[in-house]
């Protein structure tokens, strides 16, 4: 059957004065076992003092006589089964105080005690006193008497020779002297044959540790490696030590780098390696239900390298006892949730990224030919031959001038020739005559402003992309085109006189500078 928990305290405990250096401790067996008893921890302590003294004693002892003690000083006991699982709670504490009187007392417990029919039995009183005490066994509250089938020992035991049911009962044994007395009882049960009841297998939780995965448990650097103990998996039964070896991957020889580990411990790191160097790691996890070997293998970074990094896979291992076993397969790897959700939560991220992306395609406004027959109308800012067009015809009509009208009856050469094609080649406040393109005969006469010479450069620029083309231009085009072009010539004039009244501004200024600048030289000459 197997365990994983401690013993339970044993149920009693008793000291009796041995002599005047000397004490006998005696103690049951605990109450539930749990499990194989390994040993026994027996505590020693003299009050004051706080910090008990240990003794280790084998399963099969259940009372040790402690010596060398100081006479008249008080002494206190407990006692503490354990397994392999670990120490128990211990049990009361008891005291006593050595003495050069020595009363009888008994150094055991009694307790319950079970015999098959037919058997012998013995029922033990080990005794100390000083003198020798008496010693009497009572059954049932009645004398036992010198019987064929009941013996006293040497030692104040009592035989009992082919036990039967009747036997079945109280046993007291009492031992006395002038100093004091003492007494311990046994409850004995025999057991008759009875028929065999059914066999039944079961089986406990709890296994042997699983070792992890590499890539969880070993990170290196160029000098050190760390260990994850905690990534361990205990199986219902938790992990006691670990053992850690190491080799470099070239030597044949292990060396234990950390000798047992207690199974809390969460990391464990390994300092002074060589960079670059491949090692080969030897782990061994302990639990109540057995051992588990692993072995890694992994290499140091180069010596520019500081930055931790998971290991490679294992290169082997196993349980003991299970040769050939193998530790956790590449696959696993691949079936770790550590592993599996970042690449899931990327591939998600990565596809919302472009149905986004695609989603903006489609609602972005299409210009140019694709932009639903808008062609060269589109959005100027979006189309430059559109921008250009516009550019023109707002010239067109801010700067229009007399176009040359289109053949009619009149064949004057000489008019059509003096009528200005361009911007620069009109006259200040020249009048010219235009021919309706009706057949009656109706004169229009426009005038034209002189322009300031500063802007003529900019301005000559953009009349020169602006033909004089007036042919098949009817009546209401051309005095609609007139009627804008006077209050351009308006709003001209006004700039005009705007600017010319801050350029005299400025001159008025830059001459009454120069006074007094003038003023200041010869006030300084006079000076002077």
């Amino acid at each position: 059957m197997l365990y994983c928990t401690v013993p339970q305290a044993p149920s009693s405990i008793k000291a009796v004065v041995a002599g005047a250096n000397s004490i006998v401790v005696a103690w049951s067996l605990p109450g539930r076992t749990h499990g194989v008893i390994t040993k026994y921890l027996l505590y020693i302590r003299a009050p004051p003092e706080r910090d008990p003294i240990r003794r280790i004693l084998p399963p099969q002892n259940r009372w040790l006589e402690v010596t060398d003690l100081e006479p008249r000083m008080r002494y206190e006991f407990w006692v503490a089964a354990a397994t392999r699982v670990g120490e128990g709670p211990a049990s009361p504490v008891v005291s006593a105080t050595p003495t050069d009187t020595v009363g009888a007392g008994i150094h055991s417990v009694g307790g319950d005690v079970r015999a098959a029919k037919g058997t012998d039995v013995i029922l033990v009183c080990p005794h100390v006193g000083e003198p020798e005490p008496t010693i009497t066994w009572r059954r049932n509250n009645a004398p036992v008497t010198r019987e064929t089938r009941y013996e006293l020992q040497p030692d104040g035991g009592l035989l009992l020779r082919d036990c039967q049911r009747a036997d079945s009962g109280n046993y007291t044994c009492h031992a006395s002297n002038r100093h004091g007395s003492d007494h311990i009882l046994y409850t004995l049960a025999v057991i008759g044959p009875g028929a065999a009841s059914d066999v039944i297998t079961v089986r406990t939780k709890g296994n042997r540790p699983a070792s992890p995965p590499q890539h969880r448990l070993v990170a290196v650097n160029a000098s050190a490696a760390t260990i994850r103990l905690s990534s361990w998996a205990d199986k219902h039964c938790p992990i006691t030590a670990f053992v850690v070896k190491l080799r470099p991957s070239t030597s044949r020889e292990w060396q234990i780098v950390s000798g047992r580990l207690p199974g809390k411990q969460a990391e464990y790191t390994m300092g002074d390696l060589m960079p670059s160097t491949p090692y080969e790691l030897s782990l061994t996890a302990t639990n109540p239900a057995g051992d588990t070997t692993t072995t890694y293998s992994f290499t140091t970074h180069r010596i520019m390298g500081d930055r931790l990094q998971e290991g490679m896979g294992p290169i082997g291992g196993g349980m003991l006892g299970s040769p050939g076993g193998r530790g956790p397969s590449p696959e696993d790897v691949f079936t770790d949730p550590a592993f599996i959700v970042p690449i899931v939560i990327s591939c998600i991220a990565l596809v919302s990224i472009i149905i986004a992306i695609t989603l903006c395609l489609k609602r972005r406004p299409i210009t140019g030919h694709e932009g639903g027959g808008q062609g060269e109308e589109g959005d100027p800012s979006l189309n430059p031959a559109a921008e250009n067009k516009s550019n023109l015809a707002a010239r067109e009509q801010y700067y229009a001038t007399v176009r040359k009208p289109a053949p009619s009856p009149i064949h004057d050469v000489n008019a059509l020739e003096r009528i200005p094609e361009y911007a620069e080649d009109i006259y200040p406040y020249a009048t010219f005559q235009i021919q309706r393109q009706e057949d009656s005969i109706s004169t229009h006469f426009q005038t034209f402003v002189y322009q300031d010479p500063r802007r003529a450069t900019v301005e000559t620029l953009a009349y020169r992309k602006v033909r004089v083309e007036v042919t098949g231009m009817a009546r209401e085009e051309v005095e609609e085109k007139a009627a804008v072009e006077e209050v351009v010539v308006e709003a001209e004039q006004e700039e005009e006189e705007v600017e010319v009244e801050e350029e005299h501004l400025v001159w008025e200024e830059r001459v009454e500078d120069k006074e007094e600048e003038e003023e200041v030289v010869e006030v300084e000459e006079e000076v002077e």
